[in-house]
């Protein structure tokens, strides 16, 4: 049941109302319109911008060198990719799989994924999502320091990815625009302030990896496959990886 005592205190008879409809706005609703109005212009300013253009076929291939420290280049099949769906395809302009190997070494395979433009709804298949979409336990995730440019520190994951048929001890890194984010928080992260700049930043996942269930001896073969790999990029490959920042 409706009280109607209070709306007859709120007007008396004969007394000129308004239509709720055609009330002047206060100063508070100004204010709040003026806010909007103000926030859509400035989306449609920093709408994000493609800043790399996309790499030409083959590049990824050509930048990558086939003989990598004392490793050479032995197949590209039977590493563990991201899922081929439409979001991959947006994400990745080219990925590059291989396999490398060599006297009394072990085999080393190296994934490399590189995007031209990344907006905050693009990011990365990290091994922590991919690796489990296809039957993958992921356990022991660590964070490595590694050397990538002019000396600098960056970080890396190193994980084990277990299956019952498999086991794979596997190292990354990401770059995104010019930073080096170590986690899926900070990548985010990464990818929001460029956009916020107005920019769409290119970006490149970096993952090497061996069979085997002993971390450490896998850890050292790695790190010095992924040092050798850093050292052995000519101009393109420095500028795709972004070991030249």
């Amino acid at each position: 049941m409706t009280d109607m005592s209070d709306a007859g205190r709120l007007t008396s008879p004969g007394a000129a109302t308004m239509p709720a409809t055609l009330a002047r706005p206060d100063r508070r609703q100004l204010m709040i319109g003026g806010a909007m109005l103000a926030a859509t212009a400035a989306t449609v300013a920093l709408k994000p911008r493609r800043q790399v253009e996309r790499i030409a076929p083959g590049t990824l291939d050509r930048a990558i060198p086939t003989t990598i420290g004392r490793w050479q280049f032995v197949t590209a099949s039977g590493l563990v990719v991201p899922p081929q769906d439409e979001l991959t395809d947006q994400i990745y302009d080219q990925v590059l799989t291989r396999v490398y190997g060599g006297d009394g070494l072990p085999g080393i395979m190296l994934l490399i994924a590189y995007g031209s433009a990344q907006d905050y709804t693009l990011q990365a298949h990290l091994p922590e999502v991919c690796y489990p979409s296809s039957g993958y336990t992921i356990r022991g995730i660590d964070r490595i320091p590694v050397a990538l440019h002019r000396g600098q520190r960056e970080v890396a994951t190193f994980l084990t990815a277990e299956r019952s048929d498999r086991i794979e001890q596997v190292f990354y890194w990401v770059r995104i625009g010019d930073r080096f984010p170590a986690t899926l928080g900070q990548e985010r992260i990464a990818v929001t302030l460029a956009n916020l700049r107005g920019v769409l930043p290119d970006g490149v996942l970096v993952r090497v990896s061996t069979l085997g269930d002993d971390r450490t001896a896998a850890l050292v073969q790695i790190e010095q496959f992924n040092r050798s790999l850093i050292a052995s990029l000519g101009p393109p490959g420095r500028k795709l990886l972004g070991t030249d920042i």
